[in-house]
């Protein structure tokens, strides 16, 4: 969205009122979007409100609202996570024991346990079974590491906001810290029945639901 500007006349005098339109109303006018019109105080409220709720979670239950984060991030259950990490051991374990069984044949082979022809195709086939585990190990690393990104990402999220806990009004440098974005939706009914979505993204953590 655009800053928008408006002065209207009250009984007081001339009044300057700071908003926000629909930038592709501001570069293509009406007959492509409408204004969607939003005062900045009324923008500027709801944020610190918004604020103010997580910061009071924290005061009342931390390792609550931490956890709702987590789980939050977290696209698998804590059950997937944990069956990930037994299979992380179980591939770490398989790779290592099929170091060992090539390591063997090589020495068979010297030895003159086994043929040429026998333990190549030995070989090659622990070697493919070795090339698709550490194919797996891989993916499955970087399935886990995301996780721990996650944890830390909440982490940074919970020690930015504790800043504040006391906060009264909103100010460049913790709009800055604190918010990604703001998406403003279209707004909806008329007069008091008018409504409009209203979704802030957070740093590290995006959209709180």
């Amino acid at each position: 969205m655009r800053t928008h500007i408006e002065k209207v006349m009250r009984k007081t005098g001339l009044k300057t009122y700071v908003g926000y339109c629909c930038g592709t109303y501001s570069r293509c006018g009406k007959s492509v979007c409408s204004a969607n019109m939003i005062r900045e105080h009324a923008v500027a409220t709801l944020v610190l409100e918004d604020i103010r709720n997580y910061a009071g979670k924290i005061a009342v239950d931390e390792n609550g609202l931490r956890q709702d984060l987590i789980n939050q991030r977290n696209a698998e259950t804590a059950k997937q996570q944990k069956a990930d990490r037994v299979l992380l051991k179980s591939l770490q374990k398989r790779l290592a024991e099929l170091e060992q069984i090539i390591s063997n044949l090589y020495e068979d082979k010297v030895l003159g346990k086994l043929s040429e022809a026998v333990c190549h195709s030995m070989i090659a086939k622990y070697e493919q079974e070795q090339a698709e585990k550490k194919e797996a190990l891989r993916i499955l690393d970087g399935k886990l590491a995301e996780l721990e990104k996650d944890a830390q990402d909440v982490e940074s999220f919970l020690a930015a906001i504790r800043k504040y806990m006391s906060v009264e009004q909103l100010d460049r440098e913790m709009l800055l810290e604190l918010i990604d974005r703001i998406e403003i939706g279209k707004s909806t009914g008329t007069g008091k029945e008018k409504v409009r979505d209203i979704v802030i993204h957070y740093n590290f953590v995006g959209h709180i639901r």
